[in-house]
């Protein structure tokens, strides 16, 4: 019996040794998981006359970037794929071959290797540049506020409603934000 309950040890031992470095923690987490490769993406259209920018960056500041690359295709005017450049953890493209019609598949590559994908339609991810000559204007008679910006997407083509958010505080109140 002696032998038997010893046998049994070992092997119960073992068997959670074996489990321990399968790739599950003790506490059951992963261990050996991969790398999460989430990423997003906005644009900026007619930054440069005809020319669109294109950024995204790993949602996981964690991820190990060094030899991961982004790269673009359908969506693109005259030519299958293009790649991104890299400035630290920031992956940008700038061009005019968006086709600004449909949907582009924007994939995160380590070599020839898909790690992950996602379809976006560069127009839906536009982010607007702050606007500028900002002016507040205090309606004492009315007891309201009166707004008044320039922004330079006015100028552009694509825009047809663009709708700013507007927050505030008074100035002896530094923490007290409003919208």
């Amino acid at each position: 019996m002696t032998i038997l309950g010893t046998a049994l040890g070992i092997v119960f031992c073992l068997l959670r040794a074996v489990s321990g470095e399968s790739g599950y923690a003790q506490n059951g987490d992963l261990e050996d998981a991969e790398p999460d490769y989430s990423f997003s993406c906005y644009s900026q259209l007619e930054v440069s006359g005809s020319q669109h920018l294109l950024r995204c960056a790993f949602e996981d500041p964690d991820v190990n970037s060094t030899h991961l690359r982004f790269e673009i295709c359908e969506g693109l005017l005259d030519i299958k794929c293009l790649n991104f450049s890299k400035l630290q953890e920031i992956y940008f493209i700038k061009t005019n071959k968006f086709l600004l019609i449909g949907d582009s598949k924007i994939c995160v590559k380590l070599g020839q290797r898909i790690l992950t994908c996602r379809k976006m339609n560069i127009v839906h991810i536009v982010k607007p540049e702050a606007p500028f000559d900002i002016r507040v204007i205090y309606r004492e008679e009315a007891n309201d506020f009166v707004v008044t910006f320039n922004t330079s997407h006015l100028q552009k083509k694509y825009v047809k409603n663009l709708i700013h958010d507007v927050a505030y505080h008074q100035e002896k109140h530094e923490d007290d934000w409003m919208d």
